[in-house]
C-alpha cells in the first residue's frame, strides 16, 4: 500500500521539510513522497487500463427508448411515407447508432474536353455531383471541392490535376484510377467495460437485449487504443449487465478484489466516456458511473448512480451468462428495496449506520421467505455472506446454485440471522 503510506507520510512530515529541507531530500527531489505516488499512480493506472473496454452501445429500449421512438420519423409517420424510404430511414439510423456514415465513390478517369472550351482534358466550366452528404464541385486551379450539405463543417479541397465532367465525373490527364472514400466513423463511447478472461469475454454494467444489437456487433476499444468488435452473449436485466465477447482476444483480464470497499478507503475511479481516472476516497455515497479500483491493482466493481456492484460478487451469474446466455435463480418470494442514505432507519438504528441494506417489502405465502420468519420491515444486509445494498447486488447473490441461503438482517435494532429452504425450488 505504497500510496497510501505515502499520503499519510505526508500529513505529518510536512513540518520536518520545512526545518530540514536538504536533510529531507536526499535524492535532490523537491518533493520526494509526492514524487513516489505521482509514479505508483501512473503504474497502478497502466495496469488497469491493460483489463478496460470503452463500449459504444445502443441504447437500451427499456432505458427511455419508448420516448425515443415516439419521435422517430420511421413510427411517426407510420402509414404515410413510401417503403423504400422508410426501409433507408432504417438503414441509416443503425449506421449512425454505430457512428458510421455514407460511404462516397469516386472515379479520376482521362476524360474528354467540349470542343473550343480552352480547358483542360476532361474539365468542364462549373459542373457539380452530390454524393449523400456532400457535393463535388471544380473550384479552378485543378482543385475539386468537396463541400458538406447541410451543416457548417469545413470545405474540403483536393488538388487532382482535372475536374468534373457535366456527368459528375472526376477526371484527370493520367490513366484511370477509382478512389473508395469510406469514413471510419466517430467512436463515442457510452459505457465501460471489463476484459474478463483470455477468451475476450466482456462485463458491462449495463442490460441490453439481443435485438438491440445486430449482427456486425457493438464497436469497442481495449486499453489505450485497440479497436475491435464485440459481440452479444448474453444479458440479466435483474443485476442491469451485459456479457460481450470481442472477434479477437485483446487486453489482459482484470484482477477481482474481494466484497466491496469500506468507507474512508482510497480507491481509483474510471469515468466510462472520456476514460479519466482520478484517486477518490470512497463513500456509500458516490453517485457517478464508473468503475471503483483497490490500491493493489484489484478491481471491487462498477458503481452505477449510487448503486454498487461487485464484481466477484458477481462471478456465478457471470458464469452462467457465457454458458448458457441467462442467469437462473430460485425464486424465494421476497419483495425488497434499497435503503437510502437519508432513511430514518439510519439514525434510528446504531448498528445499521451507514452500512449497505435493502428493506423487505412484501413476503409471499408458503415462500422459502416466509419459511425462514423473514418479516416486512427487516433490514438485510447480508445474503450469502456478501453484502447487500440494492436489488442488483441481492440479484447476484442470488445466482447461487445452493439449497440453502443464509440471511443476515437487522429487526428492532438487533442482527439476526436466518436460513432459507430453497431446495423445493431447485
Amino acid at each position: 500500500m505504497y500510496i497510501l503510506t505515502a499520503i499519510l507520510g505526508l500529513s505529518v512530515g510536512c513540518a520536518a521539510w520545512a526545518d530540514e529541507p536538504s536533510q529531507s531530500r536526499p535524492d535532490g527531489s523537491a518533493r520526494p513522497l509526492l514524487k513516489q505516488l505521482n509514479e505508483e499512480t501512473q503504474s497502478l493506472y497502466r495496469e488497469i487500463q491493460a483489463g478496460v473496454v470503452r463500449v459504444q452501445l445502443p441504447p437500451p429500449k427499456w432505458a427511455g427508448a419508448p420516448l425515443a421512438e415516439a419521435e422517430n420519423p420511421v413510427h411517426k409517420w407510420e402509414g404515410q411515407i413510401d417503403q423504400s424510404v422508410k426501409q433507408r430511414l432504417i438503414d441509416e439510423q443503425k449506421k449512425a447508432q454505430k457512428g458510421e456514415y455514407r460511404p462516397m465513390t469516386a472515379t479520376v478517369d482521362k476524360g474528354a474536353n467540349p470542343p473550343n472550351s480552352g480547358a483542360k482534358p476532361g474539365a468542364t466550366s462549373q459542373p457539380t455531383t452530390q454524393r449523400g452528404a456532400w457535393t463535388a464541385s471544380n473550384a479552378g486551379n485543378d482543385t475539386i471541392e468537396f463541400r458538406p450539405n447541410g451543416n457548417s463543417a469545413g470545405t474540403l479541397h483536393i488538388d487532382a490535376g482535372g475536374g468534373l465532367t457535366s456527368d459528375g465525373q472526376i477526371v484527370g490527364g493520367g490513366g484511370r484510377v477509382d478512389i473508395n472514400v469510406v469514413p471510419g466513423g466517430s467512436f463515442t463511447p457510452n459505457n465501460i467495460g471489463l476484459v474478463l478472461d483470455g477468451e475476450g469475454h466482456i462485463l458491462v454494467p449495463i442490460c441490453v437485449e439481443k435485438e438491440s444489437i445486430d449482427a456486425e456487433g457493438v464497436r469497442v476499444m481495449v486499453g489505450a487504443g485497440q479497436m475491435s468488435m464485440a459481440h452479444f452473449v448474453g444479458s440479466d436485466r435483474q443485476m442491469n449487465i451485459s456479457i460481450l465477447k470481442l472477434d479477437k482476444p485483446l487486453g489482459i483480464p482484470v484482477k477481482l478484489a474481494k466484497d466491496r470497499p469500506t468507507e474512508g478507503t482510497l480507491t481509483m475511479f474510471l469515468s466510462p466516456n472520456s476514460g479519466i481516472g482520478r484517486l477518490l476516497i470512497w463513500t456509500n455515497e458516490l453517485k457517478d458511473w464508473g468503475v471503483v479500483v483497490n490500491m493493489d491493482g484489484g478491481v471491487y466493481g462498477f458503481t452505477r448512480q449510487g448503486q454498487f456492484l461487485s464484481a466477484s460478487g458477481s462471478k456465478t451469474a457471470v458464469a452462467q451468462l457465457i454458458k448458457a446466455g441467462a442467469v437462473q435463480r430460485p425464486k424465494i418470494g421476497l419483495a425488497i428495496a434499497e435503503v437510502p442514505h437519508n432513511d430514518p432507519a439510519r439514525e434510528n438504528d446504531a448498528a445499521l449506520g451507514n452500512q449497505p441494506a435493502v428493506r423487505v417489502t412484501e413476503i409471499a405465502p408458503n415462500s422459502p421467505a416466509e419459511g425462514a420468519g423473514l418479516k416486512v420491515g427487516d433490514l438485510i444486509i447480508h445474503l450469502n455472506d456478501q453484502p447487500v445494498g440494492d436489488p442488483s447486488g441481492f440479484a447476484a447473490a442470488m445466482s447461487e446454485d445452493l439449497a440453502k441461503a443464509s440471511v443476515t438482517l437487522l429487526r428492532d435494532g438487533r442482527e439476526r440471522k436466518v436460513t432459507m429452504d430453497l431446495s423445493k425450488d431447485r
